[in-house]
């Protein structure tokens, strides 16, 4: 995606060790909150909250005994379109930044990125120390202390 996109360069606050569910809600809220807090927030932004708010339920429904339809519902909802990056964007991210300030993104935590892996499982980028980076497949039940959710934003 061609665009100019400001991204955090930690994951939100309160977004690790909860399940992507509860990381959407978490994102929700950090929009209201923090975000646009005393601003009005974009007419897409709210349409993606609202969304989320009406397939929450149904989603939570499933996320244990389907987690497959789970992960596709939560990676196709608009809020985590518009606020999670693509692997390869985080990973970019990473690099430029690394390059340009010779310091690493993500070096002891994890964000889950919106895509799927060919498993069903949701991508997540992260542990980028100094052997590497690593990109895995998580299921969306997953509570993880280092797994948590890094804020993008397109402008």
């Amino acid at each position: 995606r061609a665009s100019w996109v400001l991204v955090s360069k930690d994951v939100i606050p309160n977004s690790l060790s909860k399940n992507f569910l509860q990381q959407t809600e978490v994102i929700a809220s950090y929009l209201k909150t923090d975000i646009f807090k005393d601003q009005e927030m974009p007419e897409v932004y709210k349409e993606a909250i609202e969304e989320f708010e009406a397939k929450k339920a149904g989603i939570q429904a499933i996320l244990t005994s389907n987690w497959q339809e789970a992960a596709k519902q939560l990676s196709e909802l608009k809020i985590n379109q518009l606020t999670r990056q693509l692997p390869v964007e985080t990973m970019y991210d990473f690099l430029i930044y690394f390059k340009n300030n010779k310091k690493r993104l993500l070096e002891s935590k994890y964000t889950w990125t919106y895509r799927r892996a060919s498993a069903g499982r949701l991508v997540s980028f992260g542990g980028a120390d100094a052997d590497g980076a690593s990109v895995d497949g998580w299921t969306s039940v997953i509570v993880d202390g280092l797994l948590g959710v890094a804020f993008s934003r397109s402008l």
